[in-house]
């Protein structure tokens, strides 16, 4: 079994899932032991309590097997942000991450919605990419980014931090077989690490913003069929810069 970038042989793994806006822990994820060689998927329980749904763009209740925003209900959600009208409709809180509804009220994260990349007119969530591309050989650490395109929206880099020997245009060709098209890295750069924001997660933000310098001071690999084209230069970066400052902050109300 492996979890991140660890490999933790056939025992069984649990952590919690909250949030200040649920008064702590609502939920918890089971990593199951599995047969040497195989990755079984985590499995997402709410705790005593709470309830749990995924709801589509228009904002209605998904059926089992689909993908959508997680909501949580339970004793523990708040009332609301101090200084905004807004509420949390029937008690129902968007928790801002995507997760597949599961049977018996069980669910399966996705990713965040934050993170979700728009590639030709696909979603893809670089976490699910992530756990398929890991079990290379040759990659210790690396995070799947998208960098501004014309064509394509944002076009998926791996960004990867490398042990051993690694080929770049042989991890595309390795990748090309195990992710869907649309999902699939179509440039590697290379990293000595990644950048980790304050809670040790990978910060996605500057995960980008670095793939797209690399893009551009460094010879880099592109999968089979990537037009050079696709390569960027600093001007049409630089229309694409981030804000960092920090957001507004709110304290919550509780119930």
């Amino acid at each position: 079994m492996r979890v991140g970038s660890r490999r933790l042989g056939t025992a069984a793994f649990a952590d919690v899932y909250g949030m200040v806006e649920l008064a702590g822990p609502a939920a918890f994820r089971l990593y199951p032991p599995a047969p040497r060689g195989r990755e079984l998927p985590p499995i997402g329980f709410v705790l005593p309590g709470f309830h749990a749904r995924v709801i589509g763009p228009a904002g209605r209740p998904r059926r089992t097997g689909a993908t959508g925003q997680l909501q949580l209900r339970g004793p523990g959600v708040f009332l609301g942000y101090m200084g905004r009208s807004d509420t949390v409709p029937d008690n129902w809180f968007s928790t801002g991450d995507v997760a597949r509804l599961g049977p018996g009220g069980t669910f399966a994260f996705v990713g965040h919605s934050s993170d979700r990349l728009k590639v030709g007119g696909f979603s893809v969530f670089p976490a699910e990419v992530e756990d398929g591309l890991r079990g290379h050989p040759a990659v210790a650490e690396l995070a799947l980014v998208g960098v501004p395109d014309a064509r394509l929206g944002e076009m998926p880099v791996a960004v990867v931090v490398p042990c051993g020997a690694f080929d770049a245009d042989e991890f595309l060709a390795w990748a090309a077989g195990r992710v869907a098209p649309y999902r699939r890295p179509r440039a590697v750069v290379r990293v000595a690490a990644l950048p980790l924001g304050g809670s040790g997660k990978i910060d996605r933000r500057a995960a980008s913003e670095l793939a797209q310098r690399l893009l551009i001071d460094q010879p880099v690999s592109l999968a089979p069929g990537t037009r050079r084209g696709t390569r960027m230069h600093a001007a049409h970066l630089n229309q694409h810069g981030v804000d960092h400052r920090p957001p507004d902050r709110h304290l919550p109300r509780w119930t």
